[in-house]
């Protein structure tokens, strides 16, 4: 039912801790909508485009009638959108590092700022590139889509004003621009390294990330 890769194991259960296959095979309708977005996402992962992701492929893949994966889903976008909620409830708590006020350095709590980021999304890598690509086609997932980079943008202006008026950021630099290039570029990356067959490092993208930021606010 689930691809194998490597020892045999499905990706579908290696990513996300899911029902048990003999579950799925009686697929309940509690099991269903987290069988659904699992067996997407092992299609992403894959390399299956999110364009030719179906609910009727899906749900030939669980072996039920579309009616019922319809009963939670209005279409395979909306599993993609649940997948970003699932990325936007985490990734809040991801960097909070860089926002703490805890003796270090500005550079020290934003490099563990980034490596925490980095390592919580490179398992996503696919799907945000998913998300991404189709953001352009459907509205809804759009909108979801800038609201999460809306605040990542918004948090981390604050965060530079708040630096720069302690004098850790030089003040000419327009704290809402970095923010929404910063914020943005990490997309590009995320997308770059983590969105295809082979996934960078967490080491290679933390270091990048780490350069673009550190040159751009504290000009090291």
């Amino acid at each position: 039912m689930f691809a194998a890769h490597g020892n045999g194991a499905s990706i579908f259960n290696a990513i996300i801790p899911q029902p048990s296959l003999m579950e799925i095979m009686f697929v309940s309708d509690d099991n269903l909508k987290v069988a659904a977005a699992g067996v997407y996402r092992e299609f992403l992962e894959l390399g299956i485009p999110a364009r030719d992701i179906s609910v009727a492929r899906l749900a030939t893949e669980l072996g039920v009638s579309q009616d019922r994966i319809y009963r939670y889903y209005n279409d395979a976008n909306e599993i993609l959108i649940a997948l970003l909620l699932e990325i936007e409830a985490e990734s809040k708590n991801r960097s909070e590092a860089w926002y703490a006020l805890d003796g270090r350095s500005p550079l020290a709590r934003l490099e563990d700022s980034i490596r925490t980021r980095v390592e919580y999304i490179r398992p996503y890598g696919r799907v945000l590139k998913a998300i991404v690509e189709a953001s352009g086609q459907n509205s809804t997932l759009s909108l979801m889509w800038n609201k999460l980079l809306n605040y990542y943008i918004a948090k981390a202006r604050k965060n530079i004003e708040s630096q720069q008026a302690s004098g850790d950021i030089r003040p000419e630099l327009d704290a809402l621009a970095a923010a929404s290039y910063l914020t943005r570029g990490n997309t590009q990356i995320y997308v770059t390294h983590f969105g295809g067959k082979q996934q960078s490092p967490v080491e290679e993208v933390s270091h990048i990330l780490m350069q673009i930021w550190s040159s751009v606010l504290y000009l090291s």
